[in-house]
């Protein structure tokens, strides 16, 4: 533990902590924008719907300081809004504004693509072990009362001990590229930027397993 903090699986009865770390996390978010039910819809989603995810909570005695969840989504944001597309609307009417800020304006056009009837088709699943058997960091929020106490980083810890017993080989995360004090403690903890043809988009990576690495040791881009 650090500094006293103990960590939990989430449960229902906490998502309304975890609504407020968030909003508390990430002001300017676009999900944040659309109001605190919206936010606590969408980590009711992550929590109960088709997902293999695990849901941590970094806890103060009962209070929520912090919260990390991962694992393989199916339809993260997508089942998300389309689940739930009329109650975001209405938001978005109430709203409008939205759509025209920087990650608002993503967001829509996201879920815009996500509704269109072409992506509605039902893909094949992946075959076991498909892709490295890698286990993806969704989001990971910190309050920000409660920064530089080791919550992100005993999340992370976690995180990492679960993969790692499930046999996972890798993790990985997007991060948005200009979002340095993130990247900076992501690479503290042993991630590498994961490039493509020269390029890097913000997704990074972590091995797991690995014998030279000694000890153990997110962003969502449209929250």
């Amino acid at each position: 533990m650090s500094d006293g903090l103990q960590t939990l699986r989430i449960e229902s009865q906490h998502l309304g902590q975890v609504a407020e770390v968030h909003v508390r996390a990430f002001p300017d978010s676009a999900l944040t924008k659309l109001g605190h039910e919206a936010v606590k819809r969408y980590y009711a989603w992550q929590l109960n719907g088709p997902h293999d995810h695990h849901f941590l909570g970094a806890f103060d005695r009962d209070t929520l300081v912090a919260f990390a969840v991962g694992g393989k989504s199916r339809g993260a944001l997508s089942g998300f809004i389309r689940r739930h597309r009329f109650f975001l609307a209405s938001r978005l009417l109430r709203h409008p504004g939205i759509v025209f800020s920087e990650h608002g304006g993503n967001a829509f056009r996201t879920a815009l693509r996500l509704l269109a009837p072409a992506s509605r088709k039902v893909r094949p699943s992946p075959k076991p072990n498909e892709g490295g058997r890698s286990f993806g960091l969704l989001a990971i929020a910190v309050d920000p009362a409660c920064r530089r106490k080791g919550a992100g980083r005993l999340l992370m810890q976690e995180l990492e001990r679960f993969a790692t017993d499930r046999n996972h080989l890798k993790m990985h995360l997007t991060v948005h590229p200009n979002n340095a004090k993130a990247i900076l403690f992501y690479e503290r903890l042993g991630w590498m930027k994961s490039e493509d043809d020269g390029a890097w988009g913000g997704r990074m990576e972590k091995a797991l397993n690995d014998p030279t690495k000694v000890g153990i040791c997110g962003s969502m881009q449209y929250c």
